[in-house]
């Protein structure tokens, strides 16, 4: 879970700690609710 929360990037308003990122990864599964869905979302490369 360490080394998923250090590779992505979130949208700047939610912050850049590491809790802000966890955070954030609830609020998309919680909205999403599979993991399958909201890893296509996620951004790893910019």
């Amino acid at each position: 879970a360490y080394l998923i929360l250090r590779i992505i990037s979130i949208p700047e308003e939610w912050g850049n700690k590491l809790l802000d990122k966890f955070r954030y990864l609830q609020c998309c599964m919680c909205q999403k609710i599979s993991y399958v869905h909201w890893f296509e979302d996620m951004t790893f490369f910019e």
